[in-house]
């Protein structure tokens, strides 16, 4: 009787195929197509078993390809839960970049939405704005126009101007160790770098008081005074 496991090869990827059946070079099989292989020859080894007529060469043989068998079944199990965990990995990826592109969009509403409130009510919400400016010029000089460019000009001079004193109004809260900016922070900025005393806010005791006019009559004295000093 011939030799089952003399009739064996074992292919490139450890699988093991009959002899007349191996082909000449080195072909690649699947994993589950080498495992398949491999539990046929057991099942022929088996058979042979069975009838009493397995050698002691077929029985190591048949050994190597249990062995064989259970180190494919590992490979297996750790190809498909590589695979599970790529998939997980994907599905959370396609769920984070879902997620993202929702925040977006109500990102994206959310600012459309802001920007056309403020222009809604950019007319009353601003502190100067072109209406306004047109108003005043109205009280001073009904009969005058001005032009949309010195119109933008004033309004930006009207907002550094702002943003100016919040900044140093800041900077003065800070020094005096407070994280609120108050008034008397605004007044001391206006007052020490504008020479500006706001009515109403500013207390008359801290207003320079301007020395008043020397008269005519008052002159005369003090040069009669420096004339009579020098004698």
């Amino acid at each position: 009787m011939n030799d089952p496991a003399a009739a064996l090869t074992v292919n490139g990827a450890g699988g093991v195929v009959p002899a007349a059946h191996a082909p000449s070079q080195p072909q690649r099989k699947t994993l589950q197509e080498t495992i398949h292989d491999i539990e046929t020859q057991i099942n022929r080894f088996e058979q042979i078993a069975k009838a009493n007529q397995l050698d002691a060469r077929q029985e190591q043989d048949l050994k190597k390809l249990r062995d064989l068998l259970s180190k494919a079944h590992v490979e297996q199990d750790r190809v498909r839960s590589d695979k599970l965990r790529q998939q997980e990995v994907q599905q959370q990826l396609a769920k984070s970049q879902q997620q993202q592109q929702q925040q977006q969009q109500q990102q994206s509403v959310a600012a459309a939405a802001g920007r056309s409130s403020r222009t809604t009510a950019m007319g009353d919400s601003q502190v100067l704005n072109k209406k306004k400016i047109q108003d005043l010029v109205k009280e001073i000089d009904p009969n005058t126009q001005l032009d949309e460019d010195v119109e933008e000009m004033l309004l930006q001079i009207a907002d550094d101007f702002i943003e100016n004193i919040v900044t140093s109004g800041c900077q003065l809260a800070k020094h005096r160790k407070s994280s609120t900016l108050e008034v008397k922070d605004v007044l001391l900025h206006l007052e020490r770098n504008w020479n500006m005393w706001i009515p109403g806010y500013t207390s008359e005791e801290n207003r320079p008081q301007k020395r008043p006019a020397a008269t005519e009559a008052h002159r005369q004295r003090m040069a009669l005074i420096r004339k009579t000093l020098k004698k």
